[in-house]
């Protein structure tokens, strides 16, 4: 069943996904790892110590920083 958490998940990892590529060139090589690495430890270690409900909010923590570091870096 789709419901709000859901969805606000879907959201936070597409928009992870499409910092990451609006950035590429910015962040990479160093920075892009470091957020790539950083989600496929959440998706790999937070399961394991019971908390799968806190990786969408980790995501959206890496959303914000992601954020910060591709259009605040213009101003």
């Amino acid at each position: 069943m789709m419901g709000t958490v859901s969805a606000a998940g879907w959201l936070a990892h597409g928009a992870f996904w499409a910092l990451l590529l609006v950035g590429w060139q910015d962040l990479w090589p160093r920075k892009t790892a470091w957020f790539v690495a950083s989600w496929l430890a959440g998706y790999a270690v937070l399961p394991l110590v019971g908390g799968e409900l806190f990786f969408m909010p980790f995501v959206a923590m890496l959303d914000i920083a992601l954020l910060f570091l591709v259009f605040y870096r213009d101003a």
